[in-house]
């Protein structure tokens, strides 16, 4: 006695359209979640970009960027390693120090950001201007490019 079990076409369909909101809807939150999480991380670097500078410590601020990051320091520059973007700015922290550093102006798409700060030279009247470009890289923000020139009082 073998009883055949169907279900109706209807119920299929009404099946598989809630099987593929349900994926659909599953799929948009990991989306959200995932944009919050870069948010944050952008955030997160933008907090270890002004506590580096504010400390001078270059070996953090350098640990920061891509394996290879441009650094432009008052018109020169050319693309560096981190060991290499350590020693540059270990050598400039140690000509300009940091007195105060603000974070003036940011910009971000899902995969790039623009940091712009200015950073008042210790014991002096001097402003220096930072722009900093970030890109995401293995799902976390890398510092790619640091620009300083002088800046406006």
């Amino acid at each position: 006695m073998s009883r055949s079990f169907s279900i109706p076409r209807n119920a299929l369909l009404a099946l598989i359209c809630i099987g593929s909101l349900f994926f659909a809807s599953n799929v948009a939150a990991q989306q959200l979640r995932s944009q919050d999480i870069r948010s944050r991380s952008q955030e997160d670097a933008i907090v270890r970009l002004r506590a580096s500078v504010m400390a001078a410590d270059a070996a953090t601020l350098a640990s920061q960027a891509a394996p290879t990051v441009e650094i432009i320091l008052f018109g020169k520059g050319a693309s560096y390693s981190r060991g290499q973007a350590t020693l540059i700015l270990k050598q400039f922290f140690d000509e300009n120090p940091p007195g105060d550093f603000r974070i003036e102006r940011r910009t971000r798409t899902s995969t790039a950001a623009f940091t712009e700060g200015t950073m008042r030279v210790r014991g002096s009247e001097r402003v220096v201007t930072w722009m900093v470009r970030y890109a995401v890289q293995n799902g976390s923000w890398r510092i790619r490019e640091v620009h300083v020139e002088e800046g406006d009082d």
